[in-house]
């Protein structure tokens, strides 16, 4: 797409409004960007009125997504900041008395926000996560080994991107690796409710709650144990955090478990699996990376904005604004198409050429301002430490069929990923 022509006309407003709000859009990387182009290029913050969703502004550019972030009193994050229809917020606001299926940072605003945030802050500084790396190339080897375990080929996904943020984040968690599988199984099954695509039936809201409540579930001996024993973990500090002086509650302790696991596992994931994906694509620039692994760092960050993983997050104003020219109202929602900014040819040089070695990259794939990703740092360094133990061990590896992508409305992935490889010690 680096000589990207408009192979589409977008004149069809209502068709625009429909696609907009079309998981399967998000399953295509060219299909994605010729819509998103088109509308940086001709309405850059648009009136979106989908049937079946509350009408939200799509905002598409670089500099305005940062405009609206950088404002978090202007923008706030209630009373929704993801994309449902409104049966399905409307099911959760009888249910749960939220438009949203978890009370998380990603919800609060404010002083709440700033508690909350701090609450495990010391686990995902640059210096919390550095302590961790030893471990983090335990979990790569591991990894790597089930490659080996396959032979000469695999699925990259199943085998590898789908399990070794999860490890990961077990470690940070303080959770022994034998439940992976278990946990594995609970986060695919809260992400797939959250796709309309995936609900049966159209029974999105119900199947959103059922999701939540088994995850409660599981989490709770960990933490009735962590009550009673507390041990140096983050699944100790949340279990017993106090807000005001009071314990915290059910509702917030385990949205903060289920965030963490969720963003910490599928985000990671996507970024891993799809920037392999990249890199096969382009043997040029995987050829590169082998040649120089010191371009390790770059080459992660570039992962990350290519995958831009979680695809939108949605504000409400405040008051009334004007947003490049347009007029937002108070209470009216605005949606930030974040991969799309992550392409922004105001802002990056030759958006659509994958480039290891990036410089400089200022993607906004983990938000920007008060709202940045908590977990940014341990996201970077879990991604470079698989890089370096992959090129240490694996000769060379190729597609060998054809990958497949997530329909999705908020967080993506690669689905299959099937590779052939050769090792350097065979």
């Amino acid at each position: 797409m680096e000589n990207w022509e408009m192979s589409v006309r977008f004149e069809d407003s209502a068709a625009v409004d429909s696609l907009l709000v079309d998981s399967s859009l998000y399953a295509s990387h060219d299909r994605y960007h010729d819509l998103f182009r088109y509308l940086r290029e001709r309405e850059p913050v648009r009136m979106t009125r989908p049937d079946g969703f509350v009408p939200f502004w799509t905002v598409s550019r670089y500099a305005d997504i940062c405009e609206v972030q950088r404002q978090p009193a202007l923008f706030i994050n209630e009373p929704r900041n993801t994309l449902l229809p409104i049966a399905v917020e409307e099911r959760l606001e009888c249910e749960l008395g939220s438009k949203l299926i978890m009370n998380t940072m990603l919800s609060m605003d404010g002083a709440e926000h700033q508690s909350m945030r701090r609450l495990g802050a010391q686990y995902f500084t640059p210096g919390g996560v550095a302590k961790l790396k030893d471990g983090f190339r335990r979990a790569a080897n591991h990894y790597v080994d089930r490659m080996a375990d396959q032979g000469s080929s695999c699925d990259f996904v199943q085998t590898v991107s789908a399990w070794y943020p999860l490890r990961v984040i077990l470690q940070v968690f303080g959770l022994d690796e034998s439940t992976d599988h278990e946990l594995h199984l609970r986060t695919r099954e809260f992400i797939n409710s959250q796709n309309p695509a995936l609900s049966a039936e159209g029974k999105q809201g119900e199947k959103m709650l059922k999701s939540w409540n088994e995850f409660c579930d599981y989490f709770r001996p960990l933490v009735a144990d962590r009550r009673a024993n507390p041990q140096n973990d983050l699944a100790s500090v949340i279990a017993n955090a106090t807000f005001d002086g009071d314990p915290i509650t059910d509702r917030r302790l385990f949205s903060y478990y289920i965030l963490i696991v969720v963003a910490g596992h599928d985000t990671t994931s996507t970024s891993l699996g799809g920037g392999m994906l990249q890199l096969l694509r382009d043997r040029t620039q995987f050829d590169r990376l082998k040649a120089d692994p010191a371009l390790i760092p770059t080459a992660v960050d570039e992962m990350i904005r290519w995958m831009a993983p979680v695809k939108h997050f949605l504000r409400t104003a405040t008051q009334d604004y004007e947003l490049r020219g347009m007029r937002i109202s108070a209470g009216e929602t605005l949606l930030m198409a974040l991969p799309s900014g992550c392409y922004d040819e105001e802002v990056f040089d030759r958006p659509f050429v994958f480039d290891v070695a990036r410089k400089p990259n200022k993607h906004i794939a983990f938000g920007f301002g008060a709202h940045v990703c908590l977990g940014q740092y341990l996201a970077r360094l879990e991604l470079a430490t698989f890089l370096e133990v992959f090129l240490e061990r694996i000769e060379d590896m190729d597609l060998c069929g054809t990958p497949e992508e997530s329909s999705t409305l908020f967080l993506g992935n690669v689905d299959y990923l099937p590779v052939s490889y050769k090792f350097k010690d065979r």
